[in-house]
């Protein structure tokens, strides 16, 4: 949530592009766990939730839209919430990713 809060600085953090950097990586490093705890149900008071987990995700891109772990987590999200087409979408991202990095 703290990184939701942040955004509305961005403008202010532009200047200042360590400072940028470090929240973009704490945002694409927490973020897919978050929304794969949300997903999953994990820990088990948690109730699956793939429409928040999906929230999470988005919020992520915003940050990095190359976040290949924040776009798996998309895809398993929108699968869970029957938006299949979209999903299939988010999966080919993740794909052309994973082969650009190979």
């Amino acid at each position: 949530r703290a990184l939701v809060y942040l955004e509305p600085y961005l403008p202010l953090l532009e200047r200042h592009p360590a400072g940028l950097r470090r929240l973009r990586a704490l945002a694409t490093a927490i973020l897919p766990g978050v929304a794969q705890c949300l997903l999953k149900g994990a820990p088990p008071e948690l109730r699956p939730d793939p429409a928040k987990a999906l929230a999470e995700c988005e919020k992520c891109l915003r940050w990095d839209a190359r976040c290949l772990p924040a776009l798996e987590q998309k895809s398993d999200a929108l699968t869970a919430l029957g938006r299949r087409s979209e999903a299939e979408e988010a999966a080919g991202q993740a794909a052309q990713l994973r082969q650009a990095a190979a």
